[in-house]
C-alpha cells in the first residue's frame, strides 16, 4: 500500500466535569462511554464494579442533559464516586 502522509489534527480537550470530582492518577481507571444510560444501566455497570471492591476512578462520557433528564442518575453517580463529563457527538458524515 502506498504510504499516506499524516495529517495533523486539532488536539480534543475533555469539557469541565458535570460536578467537583477529580482523577486520582495514582489509582487505575474505567472509562466508558454511557450516553443515554438509564438509571438501571448506570446501577449494572456502576454498581457492579464498586461491589467487587473496585476503588479506583469511574470515567464516563454522558449525555449532556443527564443531570436534567434523569437526577437520579445524577444522584446514584455522584453518590458512587463517578466523574462525568457531558459529550456530544455527530455520527453521520453530513
Amino acid at each position: 500500500a502506498p504510504k499516506r502522509p499524516l495529517k495533523s489534527r486539532t488536539a480534543f480537550s475533555l469539557p469541565v466535569p458535570m460536578w467537583a470530582a477529580q482523577h486520582n492518577p495514582n489509582n487505575d481507571a474505567v472509562l466508558a462511554l454511557a450516553v443515554k444510560y438509564r438509571i438501571i444501566d448506570y446501577v449494572r455497570f456502576v454498581g457492579t464494579l464498586r461491589r467487587t471492591g473496585y476503588t479506583g476512578d469511574i470515567v464516563l462520557a454522558v449525555s449532556p442533559d443527564m443531570e436534567t433528564q434523569c437526577k437520579e442518575c445524577k444522584d446514584f453517580l455522584q453518590a458512587m464516586d463517578v466523574i462525568a463529563y457531558p459529550v456530544t457527538f455527530n455520527c453521520s458524515k453530513g
